[in-house]
């Protein structure tokens, strides 16, 4: 299980290197904030956003989400629409 905290001053961890292969990503809301818009984008080899993998929403009913993604080898972001300085940094290495 990968575990991101949003908090008021961001996402926690802002970075994680990961193996290529499928895990449970957590991503717990205790920023106060009752509706988070984040977004999962992949990016190219200069750290620019490329496409939009997910959309994965937060709300006052739904605090926590919970979803089971698998990523190609490459860089990836999470990021909150509203707050983009909001941000963990995913690498997806080789096996």
């Amino acid at each position: 299980m990968v575990q991101i905290t949003v908090r008021p001053t961001g996402l926690e961890p802002s970075e994680l290197e990961l193996s290529n292969k499928k895990f449970l990503l957590a991503i717990d809301n205790q920023s106060g904030a009752g509706n988070l818009a984040l977004q999962l984008l992949e990016e190219d080899e200069h750290g620019n956003a490329r496409a939009k993998l997910r959309d994965l929403g937060l709300s006052l009913e739904s605090l926590n989400k919970r979803e089971v993604i698998h990523l190609p080898p490459g860089r990836y972001v999470l990021r909150e629409v509203n707050h983009p300085e909001w941000a963990c940094y995913i690498t997806i290495g080789q096996d």
